[in-house]
């Protein structure tokens, strides 16, 4: 690895925790609607 690129792969796995956190929200918010 190296350098740019470890530091690309942090960003992406970041990016894919935030991505969770928008849908467990996204979720939440509608989970009332059927």
């Amino acid at each position: 690895f190296s350098l740019p690129e470890q530091v690309r792969h942090m960003f992406e796995e970041i990016d894919y925790i935030l991505e969770a956190q928008n849908a467990d929200r996204f979720a939440a918010l509608y989970a009332c609607y059927p």
